[in-house]
């Protein structure tokens, strides 16, 4: 990247930067493996992999569906030239069976994959290129009981339900290392609103980016994530009006075009689905 743009993509870059980093992951990985992850995302996945990453832990992806964030950062960490990362490889978490609830039916109708169906052989052969450096974690996120690598990088796309993510601050946050990156990709969206109120509730353990692509936060973990169970109960408890402040004091940490997604993403926000599991959280 060009001199005077900052040493990390954590903010929006110009222009010529980030054409030169499309053009590295377009060298690398020219066939793109369909998938509902935004260009830039996939643009910014691959950098991620190959500059924010250090080879320090492990690189831990949730939610691969097809394979198009794991392509990204399989060739982004391809590219990584830290030594120490030459022998990394992706974790990667997927139940690997189709639902139509998930809304993909355009990119499934490519694959001919019905509701139901498992899909994991597909996903070998997008991944075909890199698939001796990705270790397949074939299972329901919610029965995952434990992670035993410290994490450098996270990326979350499989936090569709409160449930989920509570869920994944308790197996894989404790893992993550100080100064390690956990990127959302589902945050700039109009719903999935319980995302904002949770990341506002436990907003002193991160720094926030926003690096201006797609839907994806950058959040920098800095200080380890030791979240109790009767603090996370305190949060499980709140009312839709205590989530919905929330929310609202989150919206003022980002501006421009931000504010409008946000903004609906508020006025979407409906009254937390509380399972007895999540009441009972860590008894």
């Amino acid at each position: 990247m060009p001199s005077d743009v900052q040493e990390k993509w954590l903010m929006p870059v110009d222009e010529e930067s980030f054409v030169a980093v499309r053009q590295a992951f377009s060298k690398r990985c020219p066939e793109k493996v369909p998938g509902a992850l935004g260009p830039k995302e996939r643009v910014y996945l691959y950098y991620a992999a190959k500059e924010l990453f250090e080879g320090r832990g492990a690189m831990v992806e949730l939610g691969a569906f097809l394979g198009a964030s794991s392509q990204a950062l399989m060739g982004g960490l391809t590219d990584n030239p830290c030594a120490a990362a030459s022998s990394s490889k992706l974790h990667t978490f997927d139940i690997f069976y189709y639902d139509d609830s998930w809304g993909q039916q355009e990119i499934t109708k490519l694959y001919n994959i019905v509701s139901g169906q498992p899909f994991l052989d597909k996903y070998r052969e997008n991944l075909a290129p890199f698939i001796d450096r990705i270790v397949i974690h074939q299972t329901d996120i919610l029965k995952v009981s434990g992670f035993d690598e410290g994490i450098e990088l996270l990326f979350v796309d499989v936090a569709k339900t409160e449930e989920i993510l509570v869920h994944i601050s308790d197996v894989f946050l404790p893992q993550l290392q100080v100064g390690g990156y956990c990127l959302n990709q589902d945050f700039f969206m109009t719903g999935l609103s319980y995302i904002k109120s949770f990341t506002e509730f436990f907003a002193d353990y991160f720094e926030f980016f926003d690096p201006g692509c797609d839907a994806t936060l950058v959040m920098r973990l800095v200080k380890k994530w030791d979240v109790s169970p009767d603090r996370m109960r305190d949060y499980i408890a709140l009312s839709l009006e205590d989530k919905m402040s929330l929310h609202k004091r989150l919206n003022t940490r980002f501006g421009g075009d931000r504010q409008q997604v946000l903004g609906e993403s508020l006025k979407n926000m409906s009254a937390p689905f509380v399972t007895e599991k999540m009441i009972n959280h860590g008894r």
